[in-house]
């Protein structure tokens, strides 16, 4: 994303396919010799894999201090990202929430996106915890906390890293933005009640499993 000439990156930054992504960024106009701070959700390799290739490069690389733990630690103190800190781009500011769960410092952004013109507030949201009765209780913590800061920024646009493989609607509305027109309804626009719901949701399904499992003897 470009805000005020520099760049900010988040998603998948795969050790095997960050050329690719390179070249993708060039193709859209943009220039990754201008790219300031990628912002990693998780350490996962799929993720986190590409962070050597843009650290010698002089880009900020930030994850939370947890999951830079199994790539090494992290080689700054800028480099960690905190729970609630905003990273100033420009005038833009992105916010970082810590959504313990998929991995043990997961971490979700908050940040300003426009839609034909209309101001909007996304959730960039990692969820899914991966574990038993304690990953999944940080994770129903986790989510909880992060409702709390997409009411207090007004969320109305909800995303999410695994889309792709875990919403077929959301994949394909992605999937076909280029044939849409600017008259056509943006699907991944709901709403702030909408987003407070889906997050509500989610954290009622986390504890029935953790009552599951309870009652598996896990």
């Amino acid at each position: 994303m470009r805000y005020r000439e520099k760049i900010y990156y988040s998603q998948k930054l795969d050790g095997t396919d960050y050329g690719i992504k390179v070249t993708g960024m060039r193709s859209l106009g943009l220039d990754p010799d201008e790219l300031r701070v990628v912002l990693v959700s998780h350490f996962h390799g799929d993720h986190a894999g590409g962070a050597p290739y843009f650290r010698e490069r002089g880009v900020r690389v930030m994850l939370s201090e947890t999951d830079w733990g199994p790539l090494g630690g992290a080689p700054d103190a800028a480099s960690i990202a905190q729970d609630g800190q905003t990273i100033m781009l420009g005038d833009t500011p992105i916010t970082i929430v810590f959504t313990p769960g998929h991995t043990p410092g997961a971490i979700s952004l908050i940040l300003p996106v426009t839609e034909n013109g209309q101001e909007h507030t996304a959730v960039i949201m990692e969820l899914t915890p991966r574990g038993g009765i304690d990953v999944h209780e940080d994770a129903v913590d986790g989510i909880v906390h992060l409702g709390e800061f997409t009411a207090s920024h007004g969320v109305d646009v909800a995303l999410h890293p695994h889309e792709m493989i875990f919403d077929p609607i959301a994949r394909d509305f992605i999937m076909s933005a280029s044939t849409r027109s600017t008259s056509d309804p943006n699907m991944l626009v709901i709403g702030n009640s909408e987003v407070q719901q889906y997050i509500d949701m989610v954290a009622m399904c986390w504890r029935a499993r953790i009552e599951t499992m309870r009652g598996e003897g896990q």
